[in-house]
């Protein structure tokens, strides 16, 4: 709907939507990078499927993707990433099943089933012809094959003060702030991934030393929010920007009186409602 914003955190060197036109259709509005790219205009008289080119040639990482819809209705069906460095997999790496056949019912479906255990760590891509008397298509398959190691989890801690919240990965260093600061531990408060975990980002914090406020965003222009007076002091974990197996929302909350955040995966507020807090939006997803 109208206004909607859909971030989508992506490694390559460039990036297409695939979305629908359609008679509801309005503008989309991109970013790359927090930096406008383009604006698409959605409408059209018959509903057809776009493949919309974003950006090419951009620096091989990680960079961010941002969809506005400003007008109408924007349907997206999903994002090409492109690479360098394509990958060619072993003979029988992907299958489809079944390969031949007749359809008996209006929607059908194939599988696509990929083997990765033969393949090194890297990009993959491949084509799929399908031939029907309807016509034929190709599909295309892309993925990215990571090394064998198991991320590691890391506990976040969250020490208060009044109304003052602080949360790390690494409490040993920070032991003289929190003891001349005068916080005092509360526990767990949820769990963030390591560096390079597929599918996460940097998740970054800065501190307001006048508020004695610290915020907490995978932005690292803050995501919108007025960073004014704070101190970009690094990151403290990874955190994933979209919901991944076994995560759960990080909700971010704010106290107008003091201009100070609170951090929960407690949709209710985990008591931070009680001292003035209300709800801002959802910082990640996290363990």
């Amino acid at each position: 709907s109208r206004n909607d914003t859909l971030r989508y955190q992506f490694s390559g060197t460039g990036i297409a939507v695939l979305f629908w036109k359609n008679p509801d259709g309005g503008n989309l509005m991109v970013y790359i990078d927090n930096k406008f790219m383009n604006m698409d205009d959605c409408y059209a008289e018959q509903k057809e499927s776009v493949e919309f080119p974003i950006a090419d040639g951009l620096p091989d990482g990680p960079h961010i993707l941002t969809l506005v819809n400003s007008d109408g209705r924007v349907t997206i069906e999903g994002v090409k990433i492109y690479k360098r460095n394509i990958m060619k997999g072993t003979p029988g790496w992907i299958k489809v099943l079944p390969n031949t056949g007749m359809t008996t019912r209006e929607t059908d479906y194939v599988n696509i089933v990929i083997n990765a255990q033969q393949l090194n760590p890297g990009y993959y891509s491949e084509n799929i012809a399908i031939s029907s008397d309807g016509g034929e298509a190709v599909v295309e398959v892309s993925l990215e094959v990571s090394a064998d190691n198991v991320p590691r989890i890391l506990d976040v801690y969250r020490y208060a003060k009044g109304f003052h919240y602080l949360y790390t990965t690494n409490p040993k260093a920070e032991t003289e702030r929190l003891r001349v600061g005068g916080y005092k531990k509360q526990g767990i408060a949820f769990r963030l991934f390591s560096r390079g975990t597929p599918g996460t980002t940097e998740f970054y914090r800065w501190y307001n030393l006048q508020k004695e406020d610290y915020f907490y965003s995978y932005e690292r222009s803050g995501g919108g929010k007025s960073l004014k007076g704070y101190s970009f002091e690094g990151t403290i974990g990874n955190i994933a920007t979209s919901r991944l197996t076994n995560t759960r929302e990080l909700y971010r909350w704010f106290n107008p009186s003091t201009g100070c955040h609170f951090y929960t995966t407690d949709p209710k507020g985990g008591g931070g409602t009680k001292k003035g807090y209300g709800f801002e939006g959802i910082a990640g997803y996290v363990r």
